[in-house]
């Protein structure tokens, strides 16, 4: 596929790469791959250049040496951004459609909900910031949160931030939606700062929202919006491959951390694994949070493991993960707070996954 110029600056301009210089055809930046300079934060080696003789522009970084096309880079390091301009314009074989704006993430958003009401109302607040996106953030100590949590820089791209979440988009959605219950009580939730994600279909529209507090003393740490009521609302489904090992957190800042994930964002087990069958995924690990001695966690696994295997499925497994971490904290967040790196982190899930009656008796044993 032939980009023009143009487009392929809108695309390196929608990367929202940190440190971002431009220079003519140039554009200066830290390197996503590698993180560039931990002790100069000030250092910026990644480059996107214009290839005059190529007619195209390339990456390289002068720390890590990786060098790819733009496109080569997207394909690696960008996949929802080469599915969105790439994929799914060779698969249709129709031209590449890139709007010819800086801040193209009002319409990138809107034009994914299939309720015009409902996308009338997000693009308004869009436009008067009541909501911008997680790289925007101002305010100090939701930075700081982000920052504590360990969120990677790659994946902010997924997050938004509300300063009165309650009272300027999850109340009046609820209203336009007919779900508001006026006897809901708004306290310790009305004017609170929230970050907060879209939840997508296979297709990539949105269905739901889901907030959470940054506050400590939040009444509710969660709140949800369905917007499409018959869904399965699982975080991150639209971007997984179902041919390769899907992993199942329960929530969506824990599955940022790993590979291929999905969250469940208040949907039960037995509805996630239902539809990831559905969609005939082929590996799916269930990762509960590390916590044997909670009678809900070890409920929910028995009926989990139970539901498996009556309905004979046999490629989903569940991980109970094991005690010589607990030191480290009870879930995906906090063990990568905690030093454990994301590589290894993934082998200890990958050891600590079991299927059907093997499942059963480890968790006796857990």
């Amino acid at each position: 596929m032939n980009l023009s110029k143009a487009e392929m600056k809108i695309i390196i301009r929608e990367l929202a790469l940190e440190g971002l210089e431009i220079s003519g055809d140039t554009y200066n930046f830290r390197c996503p791959i590698c993180g560039d300079s931990k002790k100069d934060k000030n250092k910026k080696r990644g480059y996107f250049y214009w290839k005059p003789d190529k007619n195209y522009y390339s990456f390289k970084c002068h720390n890590c040496n990786e060098a790819h096309t733009l496109i080569g880079y997207l394909k690696l390091y960008e996949k929802d951004m080469y599915r969105k301009y790439i994929y799914n314009a060779l698969k249709s074989g129709g031209k590449l459609k890139v709007r010819a704006t800086q801040n193209s993430i009002i319409p990138n958003i809107v034009s994914k909900i299939d309720n015009s009401a409902v996308k009338s109302l997000i693009s308004d607040l869009l436009k008067r910031k009541d909501i911008i996106p997680a790289k925007n953030i101002k305010e100090y100590e939701v930075q700081k949160y982000i920052f504590d949590r360990g969120i990677p820089k790659n994946k902010l791209k997924h997050l938004f931030y509300s300063d009165n979440f309650y009272d300027k988009l999850y109340k009046p959605l609820k209203i336009l939606l007919g779900q508001f219950d006026k006897n809901e009580s708004s306290k310790g939730v009305s004017n609170d700062k929230r970050i907060f994600w879209f939840i997508k279909d296979r297709t990539n529209n949105i269905i739901g929202i889901q907030g959470r507090s940054v506050e400590k003393d939040a009444n509710r740490r969660y709140l949800t919006v369905k917007i499409v009521a018959s869904s399965v609302m699982l975080g991150n489904l639209e971007n997984v491959s179902l041919t390769d090992r899907i992993f199942v957190t329960e929530g969506f800042i824990d599955s940022l951390f790993l590979p291929n994930a999905v969250s469940l964002n208040g949907s039960s087990y037995a509805g996630a694994i239902s539809k990831l069958k559905d969609l005939n995924a082929k590996d799916v690990t269930v990762v509960f949070d590390n916590e044997p001695h909670n009678k809900e966690i070890r409920k929910k696994v028995s009926g989990l493991i139970d539901n498996l295997i009556s309905n004979h499925i046999t490629n989903f497994g569940i991980c109970l993960l094991p005690k010589n971490i607990r030191n480290k904290g009870k879930d995906i967040n906090d063990y990568i707070k905690n030093g454990i790196e994301i590589s290894k982190l993934i082998n200890i899930i990958n050891a600590s996954t079991y299927y059907g009656a093997i499942a059963k008796i480890k968790l006796l044993r857990w």
